[in-house]
């Protein structure tokens, strides 16, 4: 349904979202958040 769709969308967008925040983050020495890779992970099993 279109409810679900407009989900994944927002979910995308809040990935993106996160993941442009934490390459941000990277360029800072006290980074702790974790890589790009384990934001997709992290977002990959909110799917599940």
């Amino acid at each position: 349904s279109a409810d679900i769709r407009a989900g994944r969308l927002a979910g995308t967008l809040t990935g993106l979202a996160l993941w442009g925040y934490v390459r941000l983050e990277e360029e800072k020495p006290d980074y702790t958040f974790g890589s790009p890779r384990d934001v997709f992970i992290f977002l990959e099993s909110l799917d599940r």
